[in-house]
């Protein structure tokens, strides 16, 4: 079958030949063998590392004698070291050539079929110009010594070599040039990779690689700042090489790996490799409490932070809301670090309602959050009423834990009664509370004492009496809940007259439980 392009290059031909030899008969050159052009093969791989799914892009130059016709064969042979599959899909193998005969050049196009033999993959040139006007109408071959661009996208499963080297090659042949011409060599690369990308101490980081000499079972795990220099001193963890030449490790973080780096794997041959990336060591902090009281202190310990920094009024910040440190003034150590006994301090807002919040401490560089469990402070009284001089017990929870309260009104903390008379009063009734009230671990506490008596109060009818307190941190307090209740004084006598010798009841409420009180 006579093709355009077989048509076309045999013109070419008949003209070539005409034109040597009228320039012959001139005397312009001197008759001497013609050279043929050389097939030629470059290969880029994308990716290039070791054990990836890769797009293969080869570029060919045709030889002199190699047009090729529609259905004629392109065979491109990989190394024995690379993965081919036993079926790959035409759509995912694209050609373009820049001289196709009568019709446009470079437009990328399916090849028109597949068929591999082991690592050998043969494919079916297809009509190189599917337009259908002008030069486009029919087929449309390659024309010999024709730049041509052969794309196994990843859709068709290559997969590189298990090794990292960069002497790799393969073949290509086609059938107007049988003679396989070896194309340059290129560079299959090992690689080193990382997950999570960023952690705080405690964690452990899983290092995966490959492209590696396999059987290695100490390979080494670093951190350095650069990707040039590879460390010798100093490995942070280890890891294993598997016979494919694949690389798994771990590094748990710790004060040592807090400068972080690029991750450094180095096999049992003394080969290194870089990961591209670097990891970034987390700063941690860790309150030295799981819960605290609005308006409480909250002692954190830092780690990891941007050594020598200020720690300055806007460093805290609580479900978003900014709240000063206590030690304004702190400085983080060159370490990075605070010590036991200089921990960060900030004083949670008074108006934090109750619950879990997000809690973030940050210098001009680094942050580190955590989740700290506010509770509210709770009073309450029992029993829910009673009258002046009867016995009460006080209890509260969600106050400073190991702190102290004191009895009277005065003082760092204080436990007053007031009643809706406008009366308040230290709950110290005849001076018998002679010690502070202590604040459990727990931040519990409790205390008997009795309702202020007559002189304390001096409504007549049934009043409120609510009881506030503050422990020894002098921060905002709690109050008793107003369903507790003094019942009031009252005195009646029944009946109303009478006259001499009538018997009077005299009935009273309110009055004051000691016997000895003075009315």
């Amino acid at each position: 079958m006579n093709t355009k392009i077989g048509t076309s290059f045999g013109l070419a031909l008949l003209m070539a030949i005409g034109v040597i030899a009228t320039m012959l008969v001139l005397g312009m050159f001197s008759a001497k063998p013609v050279s043929a052009d050389t097939p030629a093969a470059t290969v880029t791989v994308t990716p290039d590392k070791a054990r990836s799914i890769a797009q293969y892009t080869v570029l060919v130059t045709g030889g002199a004698q190699g047009a090729l016709n529609v259905g004629d064969t392109i065979t491109v042979t990989f190394n024995t070291s690379t993965g081919v599959p036993s079926s790959i899909a035409a759509s995912a193998v694209k050609i373009k050539a820049n001289n196709v005969g009568t019709g446009t050049g470079n437009q990328l196009v399916n090849v028109a079929g597949v068929t591999i033999s082991g690592k050998a993959v043969t494919l079916t040139v297809p009509d190189m110009d599917p337009g259908t006007s002008g030069g486009s109408i029919g087929d449309n071959g390659i024309d010999a010594s024709a730049g041509i661009t052969i794309t196994f996208t990843q859709a068709a499963g290559i997969q590189n070599p298990n090794l990292a080297k960069a002497t790799y090659t393969l073949t290509v042949a086609t059938t107007a040039d049988a003679t396989a011409v070896t194309s340059s060599a290129y560079t299959i690369n090992s690689f080193v990779s990382f997950t999570p990308s960023t952690a705080a101490r405690g964690a452990t980081v899983t290092v995966t690689g490959g492209g590696f000499e396999k059987d290695c079972t100490t390979c080494k795990v670093y951190f350095n700042g650069d990707q040039v220099t590879a460390p010798t001193t100093g490995a942070f963890g280890s890891g294993s090489i598997d016979a494919n030449g694949v690389f798994s490790g771990t590094v748990t973080l710790s004060s040592s790996t807090s400068a972080g780096g690029h991750v450094w794997v180095t096999d049992s041959t003394g080969a290194d490799k870089a990961s591209t990336t670097k990891f970034a060591q987390l700063a941690g902090a860790t309150p030295r409490a799981a819960t605290v009281s609005p308006g409480g202190s909250v002692s954190v310990d830092l780690v990891d932070f941007t050594p020598a920094a200020v720690m300055g009024t806007s460093a805290v910040t609580v479900g978003g809301q900014i709240t000063a440190p206590t030690n304004t003034a702190l400085t983080v150590p060159s370490t990075g670090d605070t010590t036991a006994l200089v921990p960060f301090v900030f004083v949670m807002p008074k108006d934090t309602i109750a619950g879990s919040h997000k809690v973030t401490i940050a210098d001009s560089a680094k942050s580190a959050s955590f989740t700290m469990e506010v509770l509210t402070r709770v009073i309450t009284v029992t029993p829910a009423t009673a009258s002046p001089g009867q016995s009460i017990t006080i209890q509260g929870t969600g106050f400073t834990k190991s702190g102290t309260i004191t009895c009277g009104n005065t003082g760092t903390g204080k436990l007053t009664a007031a009643s809706t008379d406008g009366g308040t009063v230290a709950i110290n009734h005849l001076g018998k509370c002679t010690t502070n009230i202590a604040i459990d671990a727990s931040g519990a506490w409790a205390y008997v004492t009795t309702l202020p008596t007559l002189e304390l109060f001096t409504n007549t009818v049934s009043d409120a009496v609510t009881i506030a307190v503050t422990d020894s941190s002098d921060l905002t307090g709690a109050t008793s809940s107003g369903a507790f209740a003094r019942t009031p004084r009252t005195l009646i006598v029944s009946p109303a007259k009478g006259g001499p010798g009538t018997t009077l009841t005299v009935s009273v409420t309110g009055m004051g439980v000691d016997t000895g009180e003075v009315a």
